[in-house]
């Protein structure tokens, strides 16, 4: 089901590349190696390590920085002049964040496991 899922965002990141290719070459190659880069690693993750939780809170993490989006302007008008859209900056936030997430989570879980020892 996941993957389907996946499959399906996968599809309409491609059209909506497809659609900015006509707008700029330059956006297009920029992004496409974004997602070429940044899908397998989520695939991945998704599927042999179980992090759907961890992209599941990111999601919603960067959901709120986007509605903040103000406060955190430097961040995206960063990615703006880097030329990458406003989709892939969600993908890259989402995917960091995810990764942050699942390392703060098994570092605090060593660490008490450390010290009930």
């Amino acid at each position: 089901m996941i993957e389907f899922i996946v499959f399906i965002i996968l599809v309409l990141f491609f059209v909506y590349l497809l659609m900015m290719l006509f707008s700029s070459a330059v956006i297009f190659i920029v992004n496409i190696v974004l997602l070429i880069l940044i899908l397998p690693q989520v695939i991945n993750d998704i599927k042999k390590r179980n992090m759907y939780i961890f992209y599941l809170l990111s999601a919603i993490i960067t959901t709120i920085l986007f509605i903040a989006s103000e406060s955190l302007g430097w961040m995206f008008n960063f990615m703006e002049r880097a030329m990458i859209l406003p989709l892939f900056q969600a993908l890259l936030t989402i995917f960091i964040l995810a990764h942050v997430l699942a390392l703060s989570y098994f570092s605090i879980k060593d660490i008490v496991k450390k010290k009930k020892s």
